[in-house]
């Protein structure tokens, strides 16, 4: 399911349907950077997290387009 949204999407670069955990954005004049977490358990109040994947991407017009970290 996580590859058909990607693309059928154009604009989702990630996503991943079997896990669960959340997004840390961090905005700075120099970037935006998304980090996707995933957390080894949401049953339980203690769990590990780990970053699933990373983007950013530029300030301005010319760096819109999103890369990897």
């Amino acid at each position: 399911l996580a590859n058909s949204l990607v693309r059928m999407m154009p604009d989702v670069k990630f996503a991943e349907t079997s896990r669960r955990g959340y997004l840390v954005v961090t905005l700075t004049p120099q970037e935006v950077r998304c980090d996707w977490m995933q957390v080894s358990s949401v049953l339980q109040n203690s769990f590990d997290s780990t970053v699933a994947r990373s983007l950013r991407a530029l300030p301005g017009a010319s760096g819109r387009r999103v890369v990897e970290v």
